[in-house]
């Protein structure tokens, strides 16, 4: 393990691993500096691992993952975190019985922005590029990139979040044309 926090759980809806079901990888949230994949955002007014046990009830494997947080670490390593996961699991899909063809990328608040950028690294290679990382996927294997509640416009954001987004990527609120280029994938989101 290159960074802290390179752990994941996998969660399979009962013993009968051997069923085909859609594989979702799940990234929490904490601001980037706190949360976990044990306990989720800390910050978040419900308990966000609910959300994961209601979601495997309903027939997905489940693939927790941590990864490291500020100020130790910064964009783009969690994004490098996420590949090496997902990796790590196509590489053992077998031996973990996890379809690896039918994957679902979800992540709340901090993490829904690494997912989005993390989707926008599959979906266009130039974006891939500026950030140096090589897709562990094709983007045919996603069937979905969930979102739920990421700020990645850090025009409109409010002072509060620019701390959060500064600090994730590079430990300072002012962040230049370049920083941000990288930070906001919106612009670099395809229709693929």
């Amino acid at each position: 393990m290159e960074y802290p926090n390179s752990f994941l759980d996998i969660t399979y809806p009962d013993s009968n691993t051997e069923t085909e079901r859609p594989t979702l990888f799940y990234f929490h949230g904490g601001g980037f500096f706190g949360g976990s994949k044990n306990m989720g955002d800390p910050m978040a007014a419900n308990e966000a691992t609910a959300l994961l046990d209601d979601l495997c009830a309903q027939g997905y494997n489940i693939v927790n993952v941590d990864y490291a947080l500020v100020p130790d670490y910064h964009f783009p390593v969690p994004l490098i975190q996420i590949n090496d996961a997902i990796r790590f699991i196509a590489e053992y899909k077998d031996e973990y019985h996890i379809n690896t063809d039918n994957i679902i990328l979800m992540g709340s608040s901090a993490g829904a922005i690494m997912t989005a950028q993390y989707g926008t690294v599959l979906s266009n290679p130039a974006y891939a590029a500026l950030l140096n990382i090589e897709p562990a996927l094709n983007l045919e294997q996603v069937s979905a990139v969930v979102i739920d509640d990421a700020p990645i416009d850090y025009g409109n954001m409010v002072l509060g979040c620019k701390m959060l987004i500064g600090n994730y990527v590079k430990g300072s609120i002012y962040l230049n044309k370049e920083e941000l280029n990288r930070y906001e994938c919106i612009p670099h989101m395809t229709m693929r």
